[in-house]
């Protein structure tokens, strides 16, 4: 999909990596930029110690999230009956439909990590 078997890396692993990279890069993108908006605006004096702890409490989500869905994908879904699309002679169906769960389940705690991390923002704002 990325064209990374293109590009000779002699360990799957590393290519694997390049590829996480390659397709999650995007979203830390439209993450930072949305918390940096905020922080602009923000008019406390511990901003910096404030939108870190906004970033972890996001990442912590993103992390929940994952595991929460893989946790689905392990126990409660068959790749049979998944939906998800594999190519033809994917040799670990169970395993891509566990990765395909996690990715997913990373975005949607990305979003909701980046509302709970707003919402603390703003209270940290207001108390100051």
């Amino acid at each position: 999909m990325f064209g990374t078997n293109e590009w000779n890396l002699k360990n799957e692993r590393i290519e694997a990596s390049v590829v996480g990279i390659i397709g999650t890069y995007w979203f830390g993108l439209i993450l930072g930029t949305i918390y940096t908006i905020i922080f602009v605006f923000m008019n406390t004096k511990s901003n910096f110690k404030n939108i870190l702890n906004a970033i972890l409490i996001n990442i912590s989500f993103a992390i929940l999230g994952s595991l929460i869905a893989y946790l689905i994908a392990k126990f409660f879904v068959s790749y049979e009956n998944s939906g998800v699309f594999m190519d033809f002679g994917t040799q670990n169906p169970q395993n891509y439909l566990e990765a395909a769960f996690m990715n997913t389940g990373s975005y949607i705690g990305g979003i909701i990590g980046i509302v709970v991390g707003i919402i603390y923002l703003l209270k940290k704002n207001q108390k100051k």
